[in-house]
C-alpha cells in the first residue's frame, strides 16, 4: 500500500512540476508574440524550453497507475487520467516547439491565439482536478507512516499540506469569463459592428393586427411556431405533483406573526420592484417545483400581476428545468425556445418583427424546400428574438415569466444567473419569479432580491400532509383515534425530523403505512426511529432493507432499464423518450428476448394490456418503494394519434414514468449504489438494451392501435431510432442476442411496410431513411437495411452480414462511405461518430477506400475523399479542438485514416475546389491538421503517405 501511495505522490509531483512548466510557457508565448524580431532569443528559449519539457515529460510517462487493478480507489483512477492528460499535451507541445524552432516567416513564430488560450484552460482544469485529490492524499498519508518514505516525498508532502492551508498559493490563471449569449441582452444586437436593420425601430406603433396576414404567412407563422416548440415542452411541468390539499395557502397571504423575515410574493405580484426577480429557495426536496406550479396555476398569481399591469396588456411564460429530462429541457436552448414559443403563440403578429431575416428568407422558399430544411436553433438567435419581442410589447404590456429549477440547468450557473439579470435590469416591464436550491451562484446573485426559504415555511403544510394521509388509511386512521396526543407527537416528530424537505415526509409516510402489523402508535413510533434522516441513506433503507432476493432481482432489473433509456436517449438525442410509456417499460420488464422473437404480429389484448400494466404499476410501489412514479398522460397532449375511442387500458398504457425527484437520479449516480443495484441481478442473461430493443419489436407486435400496413415511415422512425441505438448499446457478450434481434426489427417494420408493387425488389423501407424522394430515385440501394445498421455502427450486425452473405459491391454508395460520414460531427444527426472498429471490419471484407462512387446530391466521391473532406470541413467550421484529451476527437479521426492509409488509399487523392474550400491534395489535407493542431498522430499519418510515394505539388 505504502508503494501505491508513494507512486500517487510521484504522479502528483510530475503533474504539479508540468503545470508549472505550462504556465512559463504561456509567459513565452505572450512575450514572443509581442517580440517578433528576437530570432536569437527565441531559438535559445525553444531549446530550453524542449529540454525543461523533455525532464518533465519523461517525469509523467514513467509514473503511472494500473487502472484495472483491484480495490482501485476513485481518486487513483482520476489521478492516472490526470497523468494521461498532460502526456497527452506534452507530446502537442513538442511538435509546437518544433514547430516554433524550424519557423521560416515572421508569421509561422506567431503561437496561435485559440492554442494558447486552449492551453491555458487545459492547465487550469488540471490544477482544478489536481487540487480535489490532494485533501484524500494527505488522508492517505495520515493513516500511514510517512517517515518510510524518501525525503523527496516527504518534501513533497509539505508543499502540498501548505497548498491546502494557503489556497492561493499556485500561480493564478485567470480566463475571461465566457458570455452565456451572443452579446448581452443590454446592448443592442450587432451584426458586422452595425445594428440590425429596424433594431432602432421597433416599436408596437409599426406592428399590423393579426387579421391582415394572409393565409400563406399564416401558414409561415405556424412553421416558426412548430419549430420553436419540441415534443418534450410540457413532460417536466405535467410530471410536477400537484399541492397537498390545504398547503402552500400562506404564499399569497403569510402571517407576520410567524416569520417576519418573509417577504410576500403577493406585494411583490402587484407592485413595481426596485428588484425584478423573486428567488424560491430551498433545499433538495423540500417542494419548491410543486410550489412552482402551485403559483403559477393559482388565480391569485394572475389577480396580483394583473394589478401590477394596471391599464397595460400581461402576458405570462414558464419554464421547468429538469436535469433528467431530454438536452432541450436541462439547456438555455430548450428554455428560450419554450419561452418564445409561449409568448409568440399569443403575440403571432410579432413573429415577422422578432424573427425578421428568418421570415424574408421564409417567404421566398417553396413549401418542399422549407419543411425539407426546417430550422436548425441557435442560442443568439433565440436570445436577440427574445430581446425584440420585449423591446416590441414594451409601451402597452408587461411580462412575467416563471422559471423553475435553475440548478437543473445543465450549463454554466454564473451564466444563466448574468442572463436572467440582464433582462430585469434592462427591462422594467418584465418580472421573473425563478427557483433553485441555494447554490453559491444563485445565493450571491439573489440574496438581496424578495425571496423565500421553502424548507424554513412548510412545517404546517407537512403536517397537514401527515395527518391526511394517515386519515385516508383506515388502520392508522384508527390508531390515531384510540390514541390522539400520541397520535399528535408522532405526526410532529415525523416533521421535526424532516428539516423541511417535503420528499423525505412523503416517503416515510408512505413506508410507514406500507407496515400492516402496528397494535399502538408507539409501533409506528418506533419503526419511525429507524429511518433514517439524509434522503441517501433513506433511498438505501427503502430500497434495500429487508428486501428478499427476488424483490431485489425486481429492484435491478428496473432501475437498470430506467438508465439504459437515458443512455439511449442522450447518445440519440431523442426528445422526450426518457420518459417512458408504461407499457414499453412493462414489456421491457415481462418479456424476454426469445418472446419477442417469436410472438406475431396481432393486435394487443386489453386484458393484456391491463394486466401487463398494473403488474407493473404494483412493482413500482411495491419493490422499487415509489422511487419510480407514473404520471397520467395530459389531455393537452392527445392530438391525432389518440382515438376518441380508446379503452381505459390504453389509455393505461399511455401514461409515462420517471423518478419521483431529481435526487433519486443523483442517488443512482453514485459509483457504489449503482454497482449494488447491478451486483443484485440474478439473470446472467438479461441485457437491459436487448429488453429495450426488444421492447420496441413487442410494441410493433402488440399495437395499442389495430394493425395496418402504410408507407409512412416517420411514423415509426422515433422508434427506430432508440432501437437501433439500444442495439449498439447490447454488451459485446450478448452478440448472438442483438443479432437475432436486429435482424426481428427488420422482418417486423418490413410487415408493416406497404410496397411499391412495381418496385417491391427495391422497395426497402430502410431505403427511406436516405435523403428525401428526390434524391433517393435517383440512387439505386443494395442492401439498405445494412447501411442503415452501419450508419447506426451496429458493428457485430454488419460484420456477421457481411461474412454471411458473402457481401460484394453492385453499386450505389458503399457501405464504407456511410460508415465514415460522421468522422468528425454528428452533424445534429441521430447517427454515431464514425468508428474505427466498424470501418476496420468494412476493408476486412474488402471495401476499397478508393471507389469511385455518387453521393445522393449527385457528387463524384470515393470514402477517402469524404474522409479527407470532413477533416477539411471540421478544421474550417471549428469542430477540431487544440490539446484534444476526447479520445473520440482526433485520436479517433487518426485511427480511421491510419486504417483507410494501410488498406491503400490513394496518397495522392486530390480534393476539387468547392465553393468553401480550395483544391487540396491528401498530403496537403492531413500535413494541414498536423501543423495547425500539433497532432502526433498526424504527424505519423503524413509519414505514411510520403512513405507510399505522395507528392507535393509543385507551386505555379
Amino acid at each position: 500500500m505504502e508503494r501505491r501511495l508513494a507512486n500517487s505522490l510521484q504522479i502528483t509531483a510530475a503533474i504539479h512540476t508540468f503545470c508549472d512548466f505550462g504556465v512559463q510557457l504561456l509567459g513565452y508565448i505572450s512575450e514572443v508574440t509581442e517580440n517578433q524580431s528576437r530570432v536569437g532569443a527565441r531559438d535559445d528559449f525553444v531549446d530550453t524550453a524542449t529540454r525543461q519539457l523533455t525532464r518533465v515529460e519523461e517525469q509523467v510517462r514513467e509514473n503511472s497507475i494500473q487502472i484495472d487493478a483491484v480495490q482501485i480507489a476513485a481518486e487513483e483512477r482520476l489521478l492516472e487520467n490526470l497523468r494521461s492528460s498532460c502526456h497527452m499535451v506534452a507530446k502537442t507541445l513538442f511538435i509546437r516547439l518544433r514547430q516554433l524552432k524550424n519557423a521560416q516567416s515572421q508569421v509561422q513564430t506567431q503561437w496561435i491565439k485559440e492554442d494558447a488560450e486552449i492551453l491555458e484552460t487545459r492547465l487550469i482544469s488540471f490544477r482544478e482536478a489536481l487540487q480535489s485529490i490532494i485533501p484524500w492524499l494527505l488522508g492517505q498519508c495520515i493513516d500511514r507512516d510517512v517517515e518510510t518514505l524518501d525525503e523527496e516525498l516527504k518534501s513533497l508532502i509539505a508543499r502540498l499540506q501548505k497548498t491546502t492551508s494557503d489556497g492561493n498559493s499556485q500561480e493564478s490563471l485567470n480566463t475571461p469569463a465566457l458570455a452565456l449569449l451572443d452579446g448581452s441582452l443590454t446592448h443592442s444586437i450587432k451584426r458586422n459592428g452595425q445594428p440590425e436593420k429596424n433594431e432602432e425601430n421597433l416599436s408596437s406603433d409599426g406592428i399590423t393586427p393579426q387579421s391582415i396576414f394572409s393565409d400563406h404567412e399564416i401558414v409561415l407563422q405556424d412553421f416558426i411556431l412548430e419549430s420553436l416548440s419540441f415534443s418534450s415542452m410540457k413532460d417536466r411541468e405535467e410530471g410536477v405533483d400537484a399541492a397537498h390539499d390545504k398547503t402552500f395557502e400562506w404564499i399569497f397571504d403569510p402571517d407576520p406573526k410567524i416569520n417576519t423575515e418573509v417577504d410576500s410574493l403577493s406585494n411583490w405580484l402587484q407592485t413595481d420592484s426596485a428588484d425584478g426577480v423573486f428567488w424560491i429557495t430551498g433545499k433538495p426536496g423540500s417542494g419548491k417545483s410543486t410550489l412552482m406550479r402551485f403559483i403559477i396555476d393559482h388565480p391569485k398569481t394572475q389577480e396580483g400581476l394583473r394589478i401590477w399591469a394596471g391599464d397595460k396588456t400581461l402576458i405570462t411564460a414558464g419554464f421547468y428545468f429538469w436535469i433528467s429530462g431530454t438536452l432541450e429541457q436541462r439547456s438555455q436552448t430548450g428554455l428560450l425556445r419554450s419561452l418564445l414559443f409561449q409568448l409568440l403563440s399569443s403575440r403571432r403578429h410579432l413573429i415577422p418583427l422578432v424573427f425578421s431575416e428568418l421570415w424574408e428568407r421564409l417567404k421566398t422558399t417553396s413549401t418542399r424546400d422549407r419543411v425539407k430544411a426546417g430550422v436548425s436553433w441557435e442560442i443568439s438567435e433565440l436570445a436577440n428574438a427574445l430581446k425584440r419581442f420585449i423591446y416590441c410589447i414594451r409601451p402597452r404590456e408587461r411580462i412575467c415569466i416563471f422559471i423553475d429549477g435553475l440548478d437543473e440547468f445543465d450549463g454554466d450557473h454564473q451564466q444563466i444567473v448574468d442572463f436572467f439579470r440582464a433582462v430585469t435590469s434592462s427591462h422594467q416591464h418584465v418580472k421573473l419569479c425563478l427557483s433553485s436550491r441555494p447554490l453559491p451562484a444563485f445565493w450571491s446573485s439573489f440574496a438581496h432580491a424578495p425571496k423565500i426559504q421553502l424548507h424554513e415555511l412548510t412545517y404546517t403544510d407537512m403536517v397537514h400532509f401527515v395527518q391526511d394521509r394517515f386519515d385516508a388509511q383506515g388502520q392508522m386512521h384508527a390508531l390515531m383515534l384510540d390514541s390522539p396526543e400520541a397520535a399528535s407527537i408522532l405526526v410532529k416528530d415525523i416533521v421535526n425530523k424532516a428539516d423541511g424537505v417535503f420528499l423525505w415526509v412523503s416517503l416515510v409516510v408512505r413506508t410507514l403505512l406500507h407496515e400492516h402489523n402496528y397494535q399502538k402508535v408507539a409501533d409506528v413510533y418506533s419503526l419511525l426511529q429507524t429511518l433514517p434522516t439524509e434522503l441517501d441513506d433513506l433511498f438505501q433503507y427503502i430500497l434495500f432493507n429487508g428486501k428478499s432476493q427476488h424483490d431485489m432481482h425486481i429492484v435491478s432489473r428496473l432501475f437498470q432499464l430506467m438508465r439504459a433509456r437515458e443512455i439511449a436517449c442522450d447518445i440519440a438525442r431523442h426528445e422526450g423518450a426518457a420518459s417512458m410509456t408504461i407499457w414499453e417499460f412493462a414489456l421491457a420488464d415481462q418479456i424476454n428476448y426469445q418472446a419477442a422473437l417469436a410472438n406475431k404480429i396481432q393486435d394487443a389484448d386489453e386484458e393484456e394490456v391491463f394486466r401487463r400494466c398494473q403488474t407493473l404499476s404494483g412493482q413500482l410501489e411495491n419493490q422499487c418503494a415509489g422511487l419510480i412514479v407514473m404520471h397520467d398522460r395530459s389531455s393537452a397532449r392527445e392530438g391525432l394519434n389518440f382515438a376518441d375511442d380508446e379503452s381505459s387500458a390504453q389509455k393505461f398504457a399511455e401514461n409515462k414514468i420517471a423518478y419521483v425527484h431529481r435526487t433519486v437520479k443523483d442517488f443512482f449516480a453514485q459509483p457504489e449504489i449503482w454497482s449494488k443495484i447491478v451486483s443484485r441481478m440474478i439473470d446472467d442473461d438479461f441485457d437491459p438494451h436487448a429488453r429495450l430493443l426488444g421492447s420496441y419489436i413487442s410494441q410493433l407486435k402488440r399495437p395499442l392501435r389495430p394493425f395496418r400496413r402504410h408507407r409512412q415511415l416517420d411514423e415509426w422512425w422515433p422508434g427506430i431510432v432508440l432501437a437501433m441505438t439500444h442495439a449498439r448499446c447490447v454488451d459485446k457478450e450478448n452478440r448472438t442476442m442483438q443479432i437475432s434481434l436486429i435482424r426481428e426489427l427488420d422482418k417486423t417494420i418490413s410487415a408493416y411496410w406497404l410496397p411499391r408493387e412495381a418496385s417491391s425488389y427495391n422497395d426497402h423501407w430502410a431505403r427511406n431513411a436516405f435523403g428525401t424522394y428526390e434524391k433517393r430515385k435517383r440512387i439505386i440501394f443494395h442492401e439498405p437495411f445494412l447501411s442503415l445498421a452501419g450508419k447506426f455502427g451496429l458493428e457485430d450486425y454488419v460484420r456477421t452480414s457481411l461474412y454471411e452473405e458473402d457481401y460484394q459491391y453492385q453499386g450505389g454508395i458503399p457501405l464504407l462511405g456511410h460508415c465514415v460520414e460522421f468522422l468528425v460531427n454528428r452533424r445534429k444527426t441521430v447517427y454515431p461518430l464514425s468508428q474505427p472498429d466498424l470501418v476496420a471490419t468494412l476493408l476486412h471484407y474488402g471495401e476499397d477506400p478508393n471507389q469511385s462512387y455518387r453521393d445522393l446530391d449527385r457528387s463524384d466521391r470515393t470514402p477517402w475523399l469524404l474522409s479527407l473532406d470532413y477533416l477539411r470541413e471540421g478544421d474550417r467550421r471549428g469542430w477540431m479542438q487544440y490539446y484534444d484529451l476526447d479520445p473520440e476527437g482526433l485520436t479517433r479521426y487518426a485511427k480511421v485514416i491510419e486504417l483507410l492509409i494501410i488498406h491503400g488509399a490513394d496518397p495522392n487523392a486530390l480534393l476539387v475546389e468547392t465553393r468553401f474550400d480550395p483544391s487540396n491534395t491528401a498530403l496537403e489535407v492531413i500535413t494541414m491538421v498536423y501543423e495547425k493542431y500539433a497532432s502526433p498522430e498526424f504527424e505519423r499519418l503524413r509519414q505514411m503517405l510520403l512513405e507510399r510515394g505522395a507528392q507535393w505539388r509543385k507551386e505555379t
